[in-house]
């Protein structure tokens, strides 16, 4: 990915800044013009693209205040959470043991109520054959708040 943003950036003529230092401040403009960074040395470098690779710290992201899924503008994850269920089944299950089965996340069918539900805690489900009469079934979460149970 970072081979071809660059090569991208350097393919239109635009200037491409790597080093091994850190950010201490960003400054973001809402008015077209480029984003400025204090770098950890002192110096300011400004950038139409910044990539913010601060990993859980989340020190340049800024939350807004009216967005229900962060409320006051504070950090609020979401989660991904999977559940997992072994079965033994007493006669022949019926999936071919060749294939998994992935039924992926689709709500254009659920009636309001069951929509909002899923809205909320959106998830999928895949069945895994293990043998004739024993299949794995694992649902996953893809993000809920607070973590799914």
């Amino acid at each position: 990915l970072k081979k071809r943003l660059v090569d991208r950036c350097v393919a239109k003529g635009h200037d491409c800044t790597f080093g091994n230092i850190g950010a201490k401040d960003l400054t973001h403009h809402n008015d077209g013009r480029p984003s400025s960074i204090t770098l950890t040395d002192g110096s300011t470098i400004e950038a139409l693209l910044v990539i913010d690779a601060t990993g859980f710290s989340r020190r340049f992201i800024e939350f807004d205040p009216n967005d229900s899924l962060n409320p006051n503008g504070k950090f609020n994850p979401g989660y991904q959470v999977t559940y997992g269920a072994l079965i033994d089944c007493e006669a022949p299950h019926g999936y071919d043991l060749s294939k998994l089965l992935l039924m992926d996340w689709a709500d254009d069918h659920l009636d309001p109520a069951a929509f909002e539900r899923n809205y909320k805690v959106p998830s999928f489900l895949y069945a895994m054959p293990i043998s004739e009469q024993r299949i794995f079934f694992e649902e996953t979460i893809l993000v809920s708040r607070p973590a799914g149970s």
